[in-house]
């Protein structure tokens, strides 16, 4: 079946280009249009879950093709994106019986990694400004604090399976969608009723020069299984915009919903001011907060893009403040360098890892409210128009939050990146 399947996706690729011969000959309107990635990313990684040192390359490649349906100017088409990602060397586990698997050496070894399909969807208008978007999907809303698919640090990335309708003008844009995230009573699985799913109303307009982003949405998460029970709904809003060499930022939510073990309540608040200085080096500094409470759920936030790129901490019971500054030296380099510190937004609870389920230590060596200082550096030099290198380093140094739980752990992370794009 394996084989079959990556024959199909092989042939379809191997068939676009004669497709495109054969529209242009025909006088069929509108050509498909292809692109790739490839990227190349060693990682370091010491402690940043508290579990020890983890040393890995990563390879991710994905290639994408859009084709048009009929006249160009009504802008549908069907967009499809294949995806190849596995660390380097690494094992895949095939079925050896119902209940083991058997891991299959995949380097130097008569076996591949299978390709998977990261975006496949459709994209139709029925009538001015308004379209449906169906099928599997990213799902990027303002800057992705609760809905951002674009990780683009992760060699995977997160799509969903969803529909979403959109209707826009020059200065609106209001996208209703639906994603399936867990389907409970698939053909075969029988493993009983109750799905999870996740619906949203987002809205964004221009208020003006100095209000170019303000946004309204509505996000629910539903959990009909026996086993959790749950219904979250989240009301946000988002401003943004540039002021002359000025630029803020201001995102809050409001969580309200009921679980299994009773009623749900959170919230957050992250807000950011910057200032880029005018002049040939782009020079830009900023001031932002944030802060969640102990119940608050992050959805599926663009985490690394948030709370410092050592991904210790998810957006649950935590607070601070960061000082960012970025410049472009050169004309092919770009350098970022980020100060935050952390501390517990109620020093009776517990703090959370990355994803915001697992706690850090527990309540009762967790009285200080102190998480720690980290320093986040990464630079970006442009090789070609195609090819870019990369290089960062984060560090953690703990505070007595977590010191008094784990011993003096200080979470290091590090990488190097090289990305061509075609």
């Amino acid at each position: 079946m394996l084989k079959v399947k990556k024959t199909f996706i092989l042939f379809l690729f191997l068939s676009f280009p004669l497709t495109s011969v054969l529209a242009g000959a025909s006088g069929l309107p509108g050509s498909p249009q292809f692109g790739a990635q490839l990227r190349l990313r060693p990682e370091f990684r010491d402690n940043t879950d508290f579990k020890g040192t983890r040393n890995y390359s990563l390879l991710r490649f994905r290639a994408n093709a859009t084709f048009p349906l009929g006249d160009p100017e009504a802008k549908n088409f069907i967009y499809f994106q294949p995806q190849y990602a596995k660390i380097l060397g690494d094992f895949e586990f095939t079925p050896l019986t119902t209940n083991t698997n058997n891991p299959q050496a995949t380097s130097g070894a008569l076996f591949d990694n299978p390709l998977t399909v990261h975006q496949a969807y459709l994209n139709y208008s029925f009538f001015p400004n308004f379209r449906l978007i169906g099928g599997r999907q990213m799902l990027f809303y303002g800057d992705g604090l609760l809905l951002g698919s674009t990780l683009v640090w992760h060699n995977i990335g997160r799509s969903f399976d969803a529909l979403k309708w959109v209707y826009s003008t020059p200065d609106l844009q209001t996208d209703f969608f639906w994603s399936r995230l867990v389907e409970n009573g698939g053909f075969l699985k029988g493993s009983g009723p109750g799905n999870v799913d996740l619906w949203g109303l987002y809205q964004s307009f221009k208020g003006g020069p100095s209000l170019r982003a303000v946004d309204f949405y509505i996000l629910n998460k539903s959990d009909s299984r026996a086993s959790s029970s749950l219904s979250l709904w989240t009301f946000g809003s988002r401003l943004k915009s540039p002021i002359d060499y000025w630029d803020y930022r201001l995102e809050m939510d409001y969580q309200v919903g009921t679980s299994a073990s009773g009623s749900v309540f959170g919230n957050q608040v992250d807000g950011e001011l910057g200032y880029t200085i005018p002049n040939a080096l782009e020079l830009r500094a900023s001031l932002g907060g944030f802060a969640a409470t102990s119940t608050f759920d992050q959805f599926f936030s663009a985490a690394h893009k948030w709370l410092g790129t050592a991904d210790v901490f998810g957006r649950r019971n935590i607070a601070g403040g960061v000082l960012k500054l970025s410049g472009k030296p050169a004309a092919d380099w770009t350098i970022f360098c980020d100060f935050f510190q952390f501390y517990k937004m109620d020093p009776n609870s517990t703090n959370y890892r990355l994803a915001g389920v697992i706690p850090i230590g527990n309540v009762g060596n967790n009285a200080s409210s102190f998480l720690g200082n980290e320093i986040d550096g990464k630079v970006i030099y442009s090789l070609s128009e195609a090819v870019k290198l990369s290089a960062g380093v984060s560090v953690l140094w703990s505070g007595d939050a977590i010191t008094k739980n784990l011993g003096d752990i200080n979470p290091v992370y590090s990488f190097v990146e090289m990305e061509a794009v075609y």
